[in-house]
């Protein structure tokens, strides 16, 4: 009776610590997915600032592009971070 018991206990342990290795792992797919999330959102806002001052220098106007730029940044970053979320709930 007590190799049975043994037995139980052991598998009850290798089970909890599948379970502990299976929690760090997805808390580490989850921290890498919001700092893509972050930079994301970041590069391509730092991006469109950066198009929209060599235009507006070569065209010589008064931030009309660069105010342009940072919108179309900001949506693409919008429609990337979707993309990404809608992947990742796929999975």
């Amino acid at each position: 009776m007590q190799i049975l018991s043994n037995n139980i206990n052991s598998k009850t342990i290798k089970h909890e610590v599948s379970d502990s290795v299976n929690n760090k792992f997805q808390i580490f797919k989850n921290l890498a997915l919001v700092t893509q999330i972050g930079l994301i959102f970041v590069i391509s806002i730092l991006f469109s600032i950066y198009l929209g001052n060599i235009i507006d220098g070569v065209l010589n106007t008064n931030n009309i592009f660069k105010i342009i730029f940072i919108l179309i940044g900001v949506i693409s970053g919008f429609v990337s971070v979707y993309k990404i979320i809608m992947k990742s709930i796929e999975k």
